[in-house]
């Protein structure tokens, strides 16, 4: 059973991004039949910023439909429908969290059960949002619940979080994807959630307001799963300060793994603990490693560059570490190498 319903969303993928390309708005706002299946909208806001939220999409964004978008848009978008495309379809085109926005908690887009969203070409702006005084409003790039969301060739600035499925949500990234300048994380993955990056991605932030930022999290059995390459940069450390960014952190039966393809470039330290993994294939780490409470580690072709780094293991956890170079490491309390 699980097959076959593989196999059909595959399959209607393919037919239906073959189906349309991207056309120019011609007004602010136009209607362009297409099959029994498809429509398309362009949506221009250069003319209208608020063309999302109001006449005549009205924030009730129609299934199986097309939003080919110029300009800065105000968001925030709430989408159920299943088959919707968001599309930039020029350099300018973006969604924007505004500045004071009641409905902030959702996110700058949400997909609420809605099943193969996708986001394309777009430069999501949530900077409104990039300092601790946004803690307590939940402002986010992406949220997906119970959802299926594809995030290609787009950049996230700014927010708690840039990308954060839950409660059995999957998010896929495809292209190049760039997520930066996040206060909590960049990627936020748990509840039984997955996100799959089948091309390159690149996480960043200088936001220091947050004494535990990390670029990629994975919590309460949640995957983050990276094929083709990730680069990862937080800032440095420092414990007179009481600043302890990680850049990447699994934990409570979760799974971060690292594939041996594209470039992998780690700047920060990495965590996991609580019978939770991480797997890094091939790449450079430039942090040390805490592996705690019957956590997994393992590491092939890596090359640990810190003078100071190695690995700490405690509390039962176990490594594999293979053809790499690794700084100093240390096993306390059943921990096994």
């Amino acid at each position: 059973m699980k097959t076959s319903i593989h196999i059909f969303i595959l399959s209607a993928s393919l037919v239906i991004a073959g189906a349309y390309g991207i056309a120019q708005a011609a007004t602010p706002l136009s209607f362009q039949a297409g099959n029994s299946a498809r429509s398309t909208f362009n949506v221009d806001c250069y003319a209208n910023p608020d063309a999302f939220s109001q006449p005549p999409i009205s924030n009730n964004l129609a299934p199986n439909t097309t939003y080919n978008i110029t300009g800065a848009c105000n968001g925030p978008l709430y989408i159920t429908a299943d088959g919707v495309r968001l599309v930039g379809a020029d350099i300018s085109a973006s969604i924007v969290m505004p500045e004071g926005h009641p409905d902030v908690a959702n996110g700058t887009i949400f997909a609420d059960g809605a099943h193969d969203l996708r986001i394309e070409n777009l430069f999501i702006d949530v900077t409104a949002f990039s300092t601790g005084a946004a803690q307590g409003t939940d402002a986010a790039g992406v949220y997906a619940r119970n959802a299926f969301v594809r995030l290609i060739d787009s950049h996230i600035e700014g927010g708690l979080w840039s990308i954060n499925p839950f409660r059995n949500a999957i998010i896929r990234l495809q292209g190049d994807v760039t997520f930066t300048n996040f206060v909590n994380a960049g990627i936020s993955v748990g509840d039984q959630s997955l996100v799959s990056a089948r091309g390159p991605v690149t996480l960043s932030t200088t936001v220091t307001d947050n004494s535990h930022v990390t670029a990629v999290e994975a919590y309460r059995g949640g995957v983050a799963d990276f094929r083709r390459g990730i680069v990862v940069t937080v800032p440095a450390e420092d414990p007179y300060a009481g600043f302890f960014p990680t850049a990447i952190t699994s934990s409570g039966h979760s799974i971060v793994r690292i594939r041996d393809r594209g470039v992998v470039i780690v700047n920060g330290r990495m965590a996991a603990s609580s019978s939770a993994s991480i797997t890094m294939q091939r790449g450079t780490l430039n942090g040390r490693i805490d592996v705690e409470n019957s956590g997994r580690l393992s590491l092939s072709n890596i090359n640990q560059t810190g003078v100071n780094d190695g690995i700490h293991l405690d509390l039962n956890s176990t490594a594999s570490i293979n053809d790499s170079k690794i700084g100093l490491v240390g096993a306390f309390l059943g921990s096994v190498i």
